[in-house]
């Protein structure tokens, strides 16, 4: 997975065109299809330009990341639950992104990455069915 960070400015391409809060646009630039516009919130378009989602990167006691999910496609009546979607109530109200405990990301840049691999596996799921921990172990065993 390629993994295209824009932390100012805009990246001009493709469908739809948002703003910083990915909203109706304000400039005559679009969001490009695997890329994360990481100004608060982040909003990230997925590779295959057909879904964003939209995330709060909150830095920790010691340098680690919580990844806050302010908003998401819907999961069109699939499976919703913690273990299956990989997300868990936030300490700020909505749901995070759950990472297993001391192994949470290190760095803004790695918050990034798992933001945008989660979106990326959430949609799959989404679309197909096959769940996150289903496309994780056919990945490990390529």
């Amino acid at each position: 997975m390629k993994t295209n960070v824009l932390t100012n400015g805009w990246s001009p391409v493709q469908d739809q065109k948002l703003n910083e809060n990915g909203n109706s646009p304000s400039r005559n630039e679009t969001l490009k299809a695997g890329t994360l516009f990481a100004n608060y919130p982040g909003t990230y378009r997925t590779e295959d330009g057909g879904s964003y989602y939209k995330f709060r990167f909150v830095e920790l006691y010691g340098g680690k990341f919580e990844i806050d999910i302010l908003d998401q496609p819907s999961y069109r009546g699939r499976d919703e639950g913690y273990t299956v979607a990989h997300r868990l109530p936030s300490a700020r109200g909505g749901l995070k992104i759950c990472v297993t405990a001391g192994r949470e990301p290190a760095s803004l840049h790695e918050a990034h990455k798992l933001a945008m691999g989660w979106a990326e596996l959430t949609n799959t799921y989404i679309k197909s069915g096959t769940t996150i921990d289903t496309q994780i172990e056919r990945n490990a065993r390529r």
